[in-house]
């Protein structure tokens, strides 16, 4: 099972724009308000809007790019996992834009009550 290390709710700063950046492990972004672009080091974008969700694998140098004159809001998870790297290896850091319809909107649910919820995110994943 996947182990969040970090969760947030997010107002992203301009620092993430000025430099490539990595984390040790992987990253979900969820835009609530704003659009993303997301650069990596090798020359692969990614864009997202409100709703969208972006993955990020593991230690891959990558810029968090939005509008100055606006507000980039996201829900953001880091976790480890595993099986990471055969997700990745299968899967665009845009691959949920491609699910079915239904897909996508349980998957703006699930990030909407984690939102909401006031519980440590892993104990709440368990009881789910």
């Amino acid at each position: 099972m996947p182990q969040i290390t970090h969760s947030q709710r997010l107002f992203y700063s301009h620092v993430f724009a000025e430099d490539f950046h990595s984390d040790i492990n992987n990253e979900v972004i969820h835009i609530i308000e704003g659009r993303i672009k997301l650069t990596f080091e090798s020359g692969l974008e990614f864009s997202g809007g409100k709703n969208d969700t972006l993955f990020i694998p593991h230690g891959v140098s990558h810029r968090d790019i939005f509008e100055s004159s606006k507000v980039l809001e996201a829900f953001h998870i880091v976790f480890s996992w595993d099986l990471a790297d055969q997700l990745f290896a299968e899967a665009k850091p845009n691959c949920v834009k491609y699910l079915p319809e239904h897909a996508q909107n349980e998957i703006k649910l699930l990030f909407d009550m984690i939102r909401t919820d006031n519980r440590p995110i892993n104990s709440m994943l368990a009881s789910a």
